[in-house]
């Protein structure tokens, strides 16, 4: 084989590689379109857990709550300064937490083996 003929041969994998590459890529989005529609309809049907012959999945809700730890820090050591009571101290710091928390709730989906 001539140096041009490898040349062209390996131009052609590559090319046909390249394609290949773009064209899963494009199925794989369509298949993660059809999940998540899915996946979506079991989410808005509820929390459970929901079987197939092969397969379980489980939406399940989670609750987490941020707390900004910094401006709570900076509140305590400004109220600190203050010399507060214990008891007015506790008060103050429920307020506090309350004040720089922020909960949110998020809705989740596992998919198993059965």
């Amino acid at each position: 084989m001539n140096a041009v003929t490898e040349t062209f041969l390996n131009t052609l994998a590559v090319s046909c590689d390249i394609d290949r590459v773009g064209n899963l890529k494009a199925q794989m989005a369509d298949l993660k379109k059809e999940h998540d529609a899915i996946v979506d309809a079991f989410k808005n049907a509820g929390e459970g857990t929901y079987e197939g012959n092969l397969f379980k999945g489980t939406v399940y809700m989670a609750s987490t709550v941020r707390v900004d730890h910094k401006a709570v820090a900076e509140a305590a050591f400004a109220k600190l300064a203050a010399n507060l009571t214990e008891e007015e101290f506790k008060r103050f710091k429920d307020e506090v937490l309350a004040a720089n928390a922020e909960q949110s709730v998020s809705i989740g989906f596992r998919l198993s083996a059965r």
